[in-house]
């Protein structure tokens, strides 16, 4: 599935940051104005330069010639992707990181227009072999830290440097904060490159990553219990009244139908009302159409512990359609996850006697 940013296709490539340049376009500001020369004293024009020297054909082709791409104000800073990708390389070099050997990945608009740029630092992640940073992940499969850079030059995002975990085996992550966000504006005087290079090596002089080490931690020591269920109403403390109250409320109950599914199977799913046309549906009232015919990377199911949960959600935040919607979702896992962790204990997930048959199943 190719996902859409603001309705635009996006193209991915991966790869090292020069490999990442190369699809890169660099633009320009113009006059507002008609080909009779009238002209908006308000607003200026964002055009994309060629991408290729034209070479002398009669009709040069879009990769040619300037595009336009948005209306801005005067006070607007047009913000250059390639220029954000030359600030992260210098902090990266004083940290004595060599920017050529970090995997990269680069989501792109049609035009260039909007830019997702993403890599992994190095030794800042923790995986079993590392025993000091107080969560060691007994599955094995490391996870890392990366570093989300999201710049536009048309004014729908402004340019943001966020950090997100993220686990390797399958892909996922989830975006988090505490003083590790950076969001800049593109108008005149509040954008300044020394502030980008600042903020990056405060980060990555500092260990500031405790909180988020605990928090898997606490996560990963919070079991599952696995109950065969007698009945169908959910009782208190389980997931299934989590995603009936939370989840299903800020996702969709369909996403909690899939989680749901997941978290028991480690198969994604489907699923479809046919039940109830009414808004008071619950997410265990929806029928499963179809399942995917491979299990998801990295899943246990049944879910052990918390730490597997927040994976699922992981996953279903990553197969939104639309870039913008991918985002949301992975900065909310961290306070779904809270409020799972604040209803009654045990955290239980119910059965069927049929699908309870392994050891971690009780009555």
């Amino acid at each position: 599935m190719t996902p859409t940013w603001h309705a635009r296709k996006v193209q991915i490539h991966k790869g090292t940051i020069n490999e990442i340049r190369q699809h890169i376009p660099d633009f320009a500001r113009e006059p507002f104005r008609t080909e009779t020369g009238g002209t908006n004293q308000h607003l200026d024009i964002i055009v994309r330069k060629p991408l290729k020297k034209n070479q002398g054909f009669l009709f040069p082709s879009d990769d040619e010639t300037h595009i336009p791409i948005a209306t801005v104000s005067k006070q607007y800073s047009l913000v250059q992707h390639h220029d954000v990708l030359d600030a992260l390389e210098t902090v990266l070099r004083e940290n004595n990181i060599d920017a050529e050997s970090l995997e990269t990945e680069l989501k792109l608009t049609e035009y260039g227009e909007r830019m997702w740029f993403s890599f992994i630092l190095p030794s800042y992640g923790f995986d079993s072999n590392v025993s000091t940073y107080g969560f060691v992940p007994e599955d094995g499969y490391p996870v890392v830290l990366k570093v989300n850079v999201l710049n536009s030059v048309d004014k729908t995002t402004a340019l943001e440097i966020m950090l997100s975990w993220y686990r390797l085996v399958c892909a996922n992550g989830m975006i988090y904060g505490e003083d590790v966000d950076f969001r800049k504006i593109h108008l005149s005087g509040l954008l300044n490159y020394d502030v980008i290079k600042e903020f990056l090596r405060m980060q990555l002089e500092r260990e500031r990553f405790s909180r988020q080490k605990e928090r898997f931690g606490k996560w990963y020591a919070t079991k599952v219990i696995i109950m065969k269920l007698t009945e169908t109403k959910p009782g208190p403390g389980q997931i299934e009244r989590w995603l009936d109250t939370v989840v299903s409320k800020k996702w969709s109950i369909n996403a909690a139908a899939r989680i749901y599914h997941i978290a028991k199977t480690g198969y994604d799913g489907k699923f479809v009302n046919h039940t109830r046309k009414t808004n008071k549906v619950t997410f265990q009232e929806l029928t499963l159409e179809s399942q995917s015919s491979d299990q998801i990377p990295g899943t246990f199911a049944p879910v052990r512990n918390a730490y597997d949960i927040s994976q699922v959600l992981s996953w279903i935040a990553g197969q939104r359609g639309t870039i913008q919607g991918q985002l949301a979702w992975l900065m909310d896992i961290p306070n779904l996850m809270e409020a799972l962790l604040k209803t009654e204990k045990p955290i239980t997930l119910g059965l069927s006697g049929q699908s309870c048959n392994n050891k971690q199943c009780v009555k």
